[in-house]
């Protein structure tokens, strides 16, 4: 291997772990919650969200992820993303004023890291194994960047017991807001870590996808101000020598894919043909069907 520094990021949830098993306990928590500010059975509730989700599954295309008017990804790859579109189709279907619906959506959002919490934990087998190797390697520089909780990663991580991984070496940063996409004048000015303003606008703002409609979102500041900081404080001078894995092309590795560096796709029975179709195009990209690819992807290329 080669004793050039190197940034290996990975994404959590949906790439080290079993999304759809893990978020069996959060739609139970998004249907006992929409129960209670409903007034209508828990049965009732659990049946029609089921019919609803089933409708999303159906026709994916016409469910993105919609934050300020702009698609930022598919909003179907897992029971997080899933819920927003069941929740308000459900809601749609007892016939209640778009204000009700509207007043229900916000407080079933509110209670977002509630229900999170409630879910089970399944990290998925030979993560584990394959972050200790990734630690190993004295050249690798592993981390993992997540949207989710910090505290929440780290508690579904400490299931892996210290004789596998040590815990005192994983890099995790929380909350990334891989979702919001903007300009740098979002970003604080006062970190000197961040003096990236020539490289984030190396990134195109969109990119065209063959078998997606919409364009897809590319320059999103939190996430590239993560990343570089961590590339940095790695002594990775170029982003050739950053390799991210994720689940979610858009949210997670087409920021690295636009600046140069490796990218792999985790990808499950939801992923759209189109993004796995984009990936297989490039040399520094390729799709990841197991854990077992992962280390392939990483040690081998």
């Amino acid at each position: 291997m080669s004793t050039i520094p190197r940034l290996v990021v990975f994404d959590f949830d949906g790439t080290c772990t079993d999304a759809e098993k893990e978020g069996e306990g959060f739609v139970t928590g998004v249907i006992a919650t929409l129960s209670e500010i409903t007034g209508r059975g828990t049965n009732t509730i659990r049946d029609r969200y089921k019919d609803a989700e089933r409708c999303v599954l159906a026709d994916p295309s016409r469910f993105d992820w919609v934050i300020d008017g702009i698609a930022v990804c598919p909003g179907t790859l897992d029971p997080y993303l899933r819920s927003n579109h069941a929740s308000r189709i459900m809601l749609e279907s007892f016939g209640f004023s778009k204000e009700r619906i509207e007043g229900f959506r916000r407080i079933v959002g509110e209670r977002f890291n509630d229900h999170y919490h409630q879910g089970s934990i399944a990290i998925r087998p030979g993560i584990p194994e394959l972050l200790r190797d990734v630690q190993a390697e004295p050249n690798l520089h592993l981390a993992i960047v997540t949207n989710s909780n910090t505290d929440a990663v780290r508690r579904k991580l400490a299931t892996i017991p210290g004789t596998i991984l040590d815990h005192t070496k994983i890099r995790t940063v929380g909350g990334a807001k891989k979702y919001v996409v903007g300009s740098t004048d979002q970003i604080l000015s006062d970190d000197p870590l961040l003096d990236f303003i020539e490289g984030f606008y190396r990134i195109p703002p969109t990119l065209s996808i063959r078998g997606l409609a919409r364009p897809v979102q590319l320059r999103r500041p939190f996430y590239y101000a993560c990343l570089n900081r961590l590339r940095i404080e790695a002594g990775v001078k170029s982003w050739a020598n950053v390799m991210v894995i994720g689940d979610v092309l858009e949210m997670d590795i087409a920021v690295v894919h636009a600046l140069g560096g490796e990218f792999g796709l985790a990808a499950n029975a939801l992923t759209p043909a189109y993004e796995k179709a984009y990936v297989e195009k490039y040399p520094l990209g390729d799709v990841l069907n197991s854990p077992d690819d992962m280390r392939r992807f990483v040690f081998v290329g």
